[in-house]
This record gives C-alpha cells, sequence and structure tokens, in this order.
C-alpha cells in the first residue's frame, strides 16, 4: 500500500481552517467527480482547485486508484488545515509522479483562490504484522462451539466483549474501527452460542451524511450537506449496569445494546463533560458505579454539537452513574480543582478500593502535526503526568496528590486495596507514544519498539491520610522476579475486588521484546511481587483474560479465565479456557474466523449478576 505524506510549505490561508478546526466546525468544499472523463488530467485542467488533497492515502479497499500519474477517488470530504497540518480527504486532483521519491508539488483549492506548495514523499505500508489486527468481519455472525474440558457449572454463564470489526478504507487506527459488542453464552458439555453484531452507528449508516466525524486516528471527515453528527463509536469496554448494556469508550459518546440480541437500543449519557472513563468504577457489593470527568459547560440541547469544553480545564467532577429506561445520567457528587490546566483531563481506567476512589489524572499535550497521523493524534498525545484524585466515598471529598517524578500515562489498574494507612495501586504504565502503536503503518512493524511505548508495572502507595499530598511509587515486581515488570490489560476475581485479602491477578504480556505483539498470560502474585506463572503457546497471540469464578468456590483462584486468542499459523480466532489456578489449558475452539483484536470483557453469571471491568 502506498501512502504519501506532504507537508505544507508555503500560503497563509490556511489561517481561517484553522480557527474554524478549533471551533469543532469546518467549512468544506465538495468534492468534484469527472465520471467517463477518459483523460483524468483534463479533469484537473478543467476544474482546477475544485477539491485537492496532500495525502493520496486511502488505501486497504483500493478505493484510491492511479491512472496514469494521477489519483482519483468517490471519497467526498476535504479537511481543514491546522498547524501546517495537511489536506486530507479524497484522492481527487493531486497530480504527482508516485515514484517513492520527495518531491514538491504546487496545487491550488476553491478555484484558484487558495495556494499552497507541498512536499510530498511517498512509502509503502504493509499488512499488520499480527494478522488480527485490522481484519474486517460481517454485521453479524451467530454460531455455537464446543470447548473440551469445559467444567459444566460455566452453564449459563455469559461473556461479553466489544471489537472493533469493520474499517473503511479511509480508517487507519485500530481502535477507530466501527464497533461489534460480543455475547458469549455457556451452556453444558462446552457448549458455547456466541453472537457479533455490528452497533448501528451514523457512521454506519452512511459515512457520506457526516457533518463531522472525528476520532483518535481519524478524521476530521466532514461534509456541509452531511446532517448526522457521527460522533459516536464506542469500542473499548462492555458496560453492564442496571440490567443494561452500554458501550464505553474515553468520550462521553457511549452506545447502549439489548443484553440478549445485541441489537442497538437508542440511548446517550447525559453528562455536562465530553469525557467520560471507559471503565467505571463499580462496587460490586452496592452495585453503585463512578466515572471522573472534566467539569463541562454543556446544556443537554447540544448534545450533539462539537462540545466547546473539550480544550483546557482545571475542575475534575466524580459522578455517579443512574440508569433510567433510555437515557442514563451521570450525577455530580464530587468536585475539586487541579493545581493547573489540563488540555481533555480524564481518566481511562479509575479504581476502586473498599472506602476509596483512586483516580489517575490523565490529559493531553499539543503537538506539532506529525505526517503520518491523522485524526486527533496528528496533533495530540497524551501527557506523562504524575497527577491523581482521591475521593472518600464516606463523605464525597475529593482531594488532589501527585507522585513527583514518577509521570506517566495509565493504562489499567490492577485490585486496589487499603493496607497500613495507605491504598495500594498497582499499575500497568505507559508513555505518550503507546496510541500511536495502533496505526496501521505501526501496526506493520515487527519491532514493537515496547520499551518506547509501555513502562514496567508500578506499585504506588497513597496516603489514607486527608492532609496528604504526595504519592510514593515503586517497582510493582519485587527484584529477582522471573519477570521484567511489563504486561497490561490486567483482570482479578471480581469477587474479590477492594479485599486486602486478594493475591492473585491476571494479565496479558509480550514474551520478550522481539515479541510481535501479547502472547502470554501471567498470573501474578501480590503479596510475593512476583509472577507465579506465565501461559502461552507458540504462534498464539492473546487478548485479556476474564476471570469466572466457580460457583461456591472459596479460594480466590478456583476459576477459569475466558479469552478469544488468535491462532497466527492458522489464521484463526480461538475461545480459550485456562484453569486460574493451575495455569493449564482446559480447552479451546475455533470460532472458524478471525476476531479483530480487542482489549475488554465483562461478566455476567448464571443467577444474572454482572461484573463490570475491572
Amino acid at each position: 500500500m502506498k501512502l504519501t505524506s506532504c507537508a505544507v510549505a508555503g500560503g497563509v490561508t490556511s489561517t481561517l481552517p484553522a480557527m474554524l478546526y478549533l471551533l469543532g466546525q469546518a467549512v468544506v468544499p465538495q468534492s468534484y467527480s469527472c465520471p467517463g472523463e477518459a483523460d483524468p488530467a483534463a479533469c484537473w485542467a478543467r476544474e482546477p482547485g475544485v477539491v485537492t488533497l496532500c495525502r493520496p492515502d486511502f488505501p486497504r479497499s483500493g478505493a484510491c486508484a492511479q491512472v496514469d500519474g494521477v489519483r482519483k477517488s468517490s471519497v467526498g470530504y476535504l479537511l481543514p488545515v491546522w498547524l501546517g497540518a495537511w489536506r486530507e480527504g479524497t484522492c481527487q486532483g493531486l497530480r504527482f509522479r508516485d515514484q517513492g521519491e520527495e518531491q514538491d508539488v504546487e496545487i491550488s483549492a476553491l478555484r484558484g483562490l487558495v495556494h499552497h506548495t507541498l512536499h510530498v514523499k511517498t512509502f509503502t505500508v504493509g499488512p499488520p504484522a499480527v494478522g488480527y489486527f485490522m481484519r474486517n468481519m460481517s454485521d453479524y455472525s451467530a454460531a455455537s462451539v464446543v470447548v473440551p474440558n469445559a467444567p459444566d457449572w460455566l452453564d449459563g454463564h455469559v461473556m461479553y466483549r466489544i471489537a472493533p470489526t469493520q474499517f473503511p478504507e479511509h480508517f487507519r487506527f485500530h481502535y477507530d474501527g466501527l464497533s461489534s459488542p460480543m455475547r458469549f453464552e455457556f451452556g453444558l458439555g462446552g457448549k458455547v452460542d456466541w453472537t457479533v453484531r455490528l452497533y448501528q452507528s451514523k457512521a454506519k449508516e452512511d459515512i457520506s451524511q457526516c457533518a463531522i466525524m472525528l476520532q483518535a486516528g481519524t478524521g476530521p471527515i466532514s461534509h456541509l450537506t452531511g446532517t448526522n453528527m457521527c460522533m459516536t463509536n464506542p469500542a473499548v469496554n462492555p458496560f453492564p449496569i442496571g440490567g443494561q448494556l452500554w458501550l464505553t469508550i474515553d468520550n462521553a459518546w457511549w452506545g447502549r445494546v439489548d443484553p440478549v440480541t445485541l441489537e442497538t437500543v437508542d440511548g446517550v449519557v447525559d453528562v455536562r463533560s465530553s469525557v467520560l472513563s471507559a471503565h467505571p468504577a463499580c462496587d460490586h457489593v452496592t452495585g453503585e458505579c463512578f466515572t471522573n470527568y472534566q467539569c463541562g459547560m454543556l446544556p443537554r440541547w447540544t448534545r450533539n454539537l462539537p462540545p466547546s469544553d473539550i480544550l483546557y480545564g482545571s475542575d475534575v467532577c466524580i459522578g455517579k452513574f443512574v440508569p433510567g429506561e433510555g437515557d442514563m445520567k451521570v450525577v455530580e457528587i464530587s468536585r475539586v480543582t487541579l493545581p493547573r490546566r489540563q488540555f481533555v483531563h480524564h481518566s481511562h481506567a479509575p479504581c476502586m478500593s473498599e472506602n476509596f476512589l483512586v483516580v489517575k489524572l490523565d490529559s493531553f499535550d499539543v503537538k506539532w502535526a506529525v505526517p503520518e497521523n491523522t485524526g486527533l493524534l496528528k496533533y495530540v498525545n497524551q501527557k506523562m503526568d504524575n497527577l491523581w484524585l482521591v475521593m472518600d466515598r464516606k463523605t464525597n471529598v475529593s482531594r488532589v496528590l501527585d507522585s513527583g517524578d514518577f509521570k506517566f500515562v495509565n493504562n489499567h489498574m490492577l485490585n486496589c486495596v487499603e493496607e497500613d494507612g495507605f491504598i495500594v495501586a498497582d499499575v500497568s504504565p505507559a508513555t505518550d507514544k503507546y496510541l500511536d502503536n495502533y496505526f496501521d503503518f505501526n501496526l506493520a512493524e515487527e519491532d514493537r519498539r515496547w520499551e518506547q511505548i509501555m513502562l514496567p508495572g508500578r506499585r504506588c502507595y497513597i496516603p489514607i491520610d486527608p492532609e496528604a499530598t504526595s504519592i510514593k511509587c515503586e517497582k510493582m515486581v519485587a527484584e529477582g522476579s522471573n519477570w521484567d515488570g511489563l504486561f497490561d490489560f490486567p483482570t482479578f476475581n471480581p469477587k474479590f475486588k477492594g479485599n486486602a485479602a486478594s493475591r492473585w491477578w491476571y494479565g496479558t504480556a509480550p514474551e520478550n521484546m522481539t515479541s510481535l505483539w501479547m502472547n502470554t498470560v501471567l498470573k501474578g502474585d501480590r503479596i510475593t511481587r512476583k509472577v507465579d506463572q506465565v501461559w502461552s503457546v507458540p504462534g498464539v497471540y492473546t487478548t485479556e483474560a476474564n476471570f469466572i469464578p466457580r460457583p461456591g468456590a472459596t479460594e480466590e483462584d478456583d476459576g477459569v479465565l475466558f479469552s478469544v486468542m488468535y491462532d497466527s499459523v492458522a489464521d484463526d480466532s480461538l475461545v480459550v479456557l485456562i484453569n486460574a489456578s493451575t495455569m493449564e489449558t482446559l480447552g479451546n475452539a475455533s470460532l472458524g474466523r478471525v476476531v479483530p483484536y480487542h482489549s475488554h470483557g465483562a461478566l455476567c453469571d448464571a443467577e444474572g449478576r454482572c461484573y463490570a471491568n475491572p
């Protein structure tokens, strides 16, 4: 696949589009086509600048075809320029020599009113190094498989997952793939009935009718004639609450589906903010679930407009989820002011101990546009910072602390417990480069650069003393352990959440620094601070391993781990069950297709009790 990157070398005409972009709006000329035109160059000469592009790179299904050195496309949008970034959208109207070399190209836009010189460099992007990234699935699939040696006590248990399963040709970021919830229901004799159904978003209906679509690595896509705000694509975490099933992401545009059929249900989250936690912090005893968010000024009637509160702020709110018949409200219960303003501050995965809610506060930094990137990540990175928030659940009083020199992006937290006057929070930290890993050109590389995108696990001691302001963090895994501490997507027995007696945790990790992706499942000991056992099968790549406790069990690790893994040799996805005590494979079953890589799952047991992740 050829990509063409380019930078604006001249022209002050990017100022107005830049301002419009910052306001969350886009003024976009319509695309132009020359049906039946034998010579594309003649089309360009006759109607110069109707649509320009500096990046004819919409590749995957061949939407951009090169004809005599001119690329054309039917994709009908053009994007504004910001911070010297490029125009992106259609492949039509830009003539260049695709010779894999650098060159300057003169283009004009808006019928000759705008002129730019672009520096063009072509390069090639191959398929992902691991085959379950950016793989398409159909809108709907349902089948049954049998997992050998699966215990009959699993009968009636249901696991939910979400995967990005469709990648239109202009999507180049894995987690921007269109969201599909999945349902795995266990029966007797190892039977598993599984269903996947595409979430019916506005982008899925007709992307050409999107007035604006902006995601992490895609867009902004804008059409002047569009009537839909295509902001909803919840492809991160399934969230069961109050008999409902919501699909989450780190913004406030969540979705809802029927927990049995997975059909899309009308419903929005009513919150005065544009960000939420993709992993709500839930008390599995009381059923209460909480989120933190950037306190906003977003009135209900503007709910579907690009939010004005998406920029800088210093007020952090804690809210409690209150599901209703259709929509779900977030009721503010606590608020605190940060010592400095943050750009889109949020928390992907807060944790909850017996008496406290713990939030590692993350945010974004604006950067100069990165030529290879698209979407928001062209202009921003997650910021490595040291700010935390702790809320006392008895008083709802929140305070801000910092972890000193330890600055990081929090991917996920393990089980948080209270010990000896501290809240002990184990974290799987990442760097500001982590999200860029999911662009197609990075996924195509065999060097995953683990040391650049992730950090070894840390154990952080948060003082319970309400006057304390500092947090101490140290390596999570003890010296001399058989593991270097690099891991992610931690899970544990949900019945031991916040329990100081909890000992065992599980996570996925690369076997070594040359691994193409995470290909092991770890069983860690919180008390000895060592990795107790490691599961792996040659050629098999993992997703999160969810713990299903055996009914009536008294031991914490009495249960099974459930995962959907990828067999790279057979190019097939597998349902895998692992004995959570011995870490031996109980059994696996082929799904007969590739399920794209995804992160998280949530459990509902045979009695209908559901456990949000984590």
